[in-house]
Formats: C-alpha cells, structure tokens, sequence
C-alpha cells in the first residue's frame, strides 16, 4: 500500500502581471542591449507595450501574458 500524499499537487500556475525589459529579455532568447537596438524592428510588441504612449526616458512595460505568447509564437514555434 502507498503512502499517503502530505503535499498536495499543484494548482495551475497563471503568468500575470507587468514586465520591464529586463524581464522581457529574461523571458526571450535575447538579451537586453540586444532588445534596445533591434526592438522597433518588431511592430507587433507595440499591441502588447506600452510603446506609443511611452516617452523616451519611460520604462519599457509589456503585458506579461501576451508578451509570453508573443515571444513562444515568434522565438520558439517561429511562426511569421
């Protein structure tokens, strides 16, 4: 007979929440002075940044969940 389980399995982890740069490059396969040359390369980051609304010296903010899906879609599957 099995031991009973004393830890309990768990529970689905969600992403939420902001990302700086740093994180987003964290995230990625790049690193963050590459991000700060080539990012204006890739319009579609500005559906989930906050790149029109972001003065120059403003930090760079992304959504966390669509930014995850973005880079997974474009870095990992790389679908065009």
């Amino acid at each position: 007979m099995p031991r009973p389980r004393k830890v309990k399995s768990a529970k689905m982890q969600f992403l939420h929440g902001v990302w700086t740069l740093d994180e987003f490059a964290a995230a990625s396969p790049r690193s963050v002075s590459w991000w700060q040359k080539n990012i204006y390369n890739y319009p579609e980051v500005a559906n989930f940044s906050n790149w029109n609304d972001k003065s120059y010296h403003e930090q760079w903010a992304f959504d966390a969940v669509k930014a995850n899906d973005w880079l997974i879609k474009k870095f990992v599957y790389k679908q065009v």
